[in-house]
């Protein structure tokens, strides 16, 4: 009986550690994309393509995530340069 107990839990706990599908990783980092949330999407990404190097879908929606993290750094860039011609003209 403890025997058959073991195993049950130890089944149940190798089910919670196991990674989430491709699939999943993608949906959630689209998600933190759509909302702008890039450096979790960012993340979410890197670790999807850790489990799946290959995912074609996962490698994409990482590439837009870093143009999308480069345009916002351009933005600010150019935003801090108006502010400063305002504030010294």
């Amino acid at each position: 009986m403890k025997k058959i107990m073991f195993m049950v839990i130890a089944l149940a706990a190798a089910a919670f550690a196991a990674p989430k599908s491709a699939s999943a990783y993608y949906s959630d980092a689209a998600f933190q994309y759509i909302e702008n949330r890039l450096p979790s999407a960012e993340i979410t990404c890197n670790e999807g393509l850790q489990y799946y190097p290959n995912d074609q879908k996962l490698q994409m929606l990482l590439d837009r995530i870093k143009e999308a993290k480069d345009e916002q750094k351009n933005e600010n860039k150019k935003s801090w340069s108006r502010t400063w011609w305002i504030l010294y003209r």
